[in-house]
């Protein structure tokens, strides 16, 4: 519960980053329209409660792509070892982005070999922590999440 770190961006939105995992995102309340440090805590965490027991729930299933990415800050060895995770409910897959090795291979993907699918992205939202609802990056990333749920599906 110590773990989530809330702070107001500059357009009045409260900013939530779980310190432990390092995960950032939007809130979606805002200061300025009368939201609370108290309400997004409380708020963050019956929802953090709720979609870990979904994600569990969702890795039993095994009928989900579940998508990943760090900025580039993980090689393919740590990302073997969240396809691990993701396999100790069953039979999952991970679409990890990554920024495209070549400017012909942005908006592609590639099965690299079973669980783990590479996803070619033309770079990401700088600084990291400035999270913003839009990218100049965005297009690729819709084409290479496209790319990558179509190499996924037919073993759905």
């Amino acid at each position: 519960p110590g773990s989530l770190e809330i702070h107001v961006d500059s357009r009045s939105e409260f900013i939530v980053r779980d310190k432990l995992f390092g995960f950032q995102y939007h809130s979606f309340v805002f200061e300025n329209k009368g939201g609370t440090l108290e309400e997004v805590r409380r708020n963050e965490y019956n929802r953090l409660s709720f979609l870990s027991r979904s994600l569990v729930e969702e890795m039993r299933a095994q009928e989900k792509l579940f998508a990943y990415h760090d900025g580039g800050a993980s090689g393919l060895e740590e990302i073997r070892q969240l396809v691990r995770a993701l396999n100790l409910y069953g039979e999952n897959t991970l679409l990890w982005m990554v920024k495209a090795p070549t400017e012909a291979a942005i908006g592609t993907a590639q099965q690299v070999e079973p669980g783990l699918i590479e996803a070619y992205v033309s770079g990401f939202q700088t600084p990291v922590g400035d999270v913003r609802p839009t990218s100049v990056h965005q297009p690729s990333w819709l084409s290479a999440a496209l790319q990558g749920y179509n190499l996924w599906r037919p073993h759905a």
